[in-house]
């Protein structure tokens, strides 16, 4: 029985088995040649890549020069004799892995191997496929064939010494492409659809999605979007994921620390979901203190930011050793001009106090400023939080400010759709930093 027959699946292995991936894969290839050409030139494209980092350049064939009316495919397979003038080792991973320069050559192993797929094209080429979804699951042995399997007297020559190093990132964006192209059958269009369906349902995180159009709503084929999309715009060293919250660019700046991008769900939105970018301004201590000192703050700037959609807040808090403890609320009526000048006019209250200072009289004294509220039941809650610290433990008090913009899905995806999105949110940026006369420059 063929497992690559479309008919037979593997009945024993769950849907998300790496086996199964595999098997989709490789009946896919079978059956449409557009995703097939994709593939090969991707592969050998890898392999001449890596072999002229490594000095070592080669010649495979073109598709041009290929039998593609003889195809072989075939999978979890052990006992196979390779007879073509080049056998090239493929390991198809997350984008994890990648090969050093000067590594190991491919090489005969006396193992015993079981291959994931075999490719043969005709007397040309065979690809001898090693899939692993997660990078830290391979083993470098895997990627050597056994002697068993090679010509007993051309071992040697036949072997390609280069591995092919794949990404499956970058193989369901190949494929992904194809169904925009017109040329390809509706048949051949649903049997790609269904494959990409298929990796939706049970491997979701190989997805690349570059698009927001592309992600259905699905939180985490949105979450990885964002993730691309602000590595791609701002470099994987300046961007993180605080979990609980959203991603981050790291701006660095003395009065802020980071912008969050956070993806929120909002059934008012057509969509259902919308983007949050925010600043937390003096959201620590040190952040606080060169906040209100900045000479370029200029809170008439607020009334610009608004009409642009900003939301301006107050975000008081204690902190300790980096953890937010206690979130205080400000009254009502206070406008945060004031709330920004009181702080300004008095910097020296920016410092720590104990727990007895606290409870004692300091809250209090913010609250008669009418910088905080403290009333009966805040007071309550902020004695039961802190009811079993030690009363000489002290605190950071941070009166920062928040500001937040949403962006709709609707809005999201038109802007990305054109390519625009990732210089919307640089300049939506530099817009909100300009409360203190900072940019981001690239």
């Amino acid at each position: 029985m063929s497992h690559l027959n479309y008919f037979e699946p593997y009945q024993s292995l769950k849907p998300h088995h790496e086996d199964q991936l595999t098997r989709a894969f490789l009946v896919l290839l079978k059956f449409s040649p557009a995703v097939f050409f994709r593939f090969y030139s991707y592969c050998i494209g890898e392999v001449q890549k890596l072999a002229e980092k490594e000095g070592q350049p080669l010649s495979l064939p073109g598709l041009h020069q290929l039998d593609v009316n003889d195809l072989e495919l075939l999978t979890q397979v052990s006992r196979y004799a390779v007879n073509s003038d080049r056998v090239v080792s493929v390991l198809i991973t997350d984008n994890s892995f990648h090969a050093p320069v000067g590594s190991e050559a491919i090489k005969a192993s006396e193992r015993a191997a079981r291959y994931d797929g075999v490719i043969r094209v005709g007397n040309d080429i065979t690809f001898l496929i090693e899939n692993k979804p997660d990078a830290r699951n391979v083993w470098r042995e895997q990627l050597n064939p056994s002697v068993d399997n090679l010509p007993e007297n051309g071992a040697e020559h036949t072997l390609v010494k280069i591995p092919a190093i794949l990404e499956w990132r970058q193989i369901i964006e190949h494929v992904s492409e194809l169904l925009d192209v017109e040329a390809l059958s509706g048949m051949e269009k649903m049997l790609i659809a269904d494959f990409l369906d298929f990796v939706d349902r049970h491997y979701v995180t190989l997805n690349p999605y570059r698009r927001f159009s592309q992600c259905k709503n699905s939180r985490p084929l949105l979450l990885r979007r964002i993730e691309n999309m602000l590595e791609s715009k701002f470099g994987k060293e300046r961007t993180g994921y605080h979990r609980g919250w959203a991603h981050y660019v790291m701006v660095g700046f003395p009065e802020v620390k980071q912008i969050g991008v956070r993806l929120e769900y909002n059934d008012n939105e057509p969509g259902g979901w919308q983007i949050e970018i925010s600043m937390y301004f003096g959201d620590i201590m040190q952040q606080a203190r060169d906040f209100y000192r900045q000479t370029a703050l200029d809170t008439g700037y607020f009334e610009e930011l608004r009409s642009k959609g900003w939301q301006v807040l107050t975000n008081p808090h204690i902190s300790m050793q980096s953890k937010n403890w206690i979130f205080f609320r400000t009254p009502e009526h206070l406008p945060v001009e004031q709330y920004i000048r009181y702080w300004q006019e008095h910097v020296e209250e920016l410092k720590q106090y104990s727990k007895t200072e606290l409870l004692g009289q300091q809250l209090e004294h913010w609250a008669a400023r009418e910088v905080i509220l403290m009333d009966g039941a805040e007071k309550s809650m902020v004695v039961e939080k802190l009811k079993n610290v030690q009363p000489d433990t002290r605190f950071n008090w941070c009166p920062g400010i928040r500001m937040l913009l949403y962006i709709p899905a609707i809005s999201c995806i038109a802007l990305d759709e054109k390519g625009a999105f990732e210089d919307m949110l640089v300049g939506r940026t530099n817009e909100g930093l300009g409360l203190i006369g900072k940019n981001l420059s690239f």
